[in-house]
């Protein structure tokens, strides 16, 4: 406004809105209407693709999101079928297993190994 003032012949008092009758304000009518049309592409613009971002982002999480549950269901079928190691003689541990059997720890622990790379890679 300031700039507009010293611009031109100053009818309107300083600080004050300038009227729309005045020479220089007329001419910057079309930056004004630019301006408006620009405002509402932009929005447009910005509003779609936030929205297509985020509607990729959801896919992509709950896709990796199954991917994490199947290889946690092939982990557990594993370690379901794995033979278990022999039983406890120590006092006190009685009918206890120690877990895995030495082959079936190395099957194991390669499968899940395997399994998280080749999700990692994908």
């Amino acid at each position: 406004a300031l700039a507009a003032r010293y611009g031109c012949d100053a009818t309107w008092p300083l600080l004050a809105v300038p009227p729309p009758e005045e020479e220089l304000i007329q001419s910057l009518n079309g930056i004004n209407t630019l301006w408006e049309y620009q405002l509402t592409l932009s929005t447009f613009i910005l509003t779609f693709f936030t929205q297509q971002a985020y509607a990729y982002w959801r896919g992509v999480y709950f896709t990796t999101r199954a991917i994490q549950g199947r290889i946690n269901d092939a982990c557990m079928l594993v370690v379901m079928g794995a033979e278990r190691g022999d039983i406890c003689a120590v006092d006190g541990c009685e009918d206890a297993i120690t877990g895995y059997s030495a082959e079936a720890d190395a099957v194991v622990r390669r499968c899940t190994r395997l399994l998280r790379l080749s999700h990692r890679v994908q």
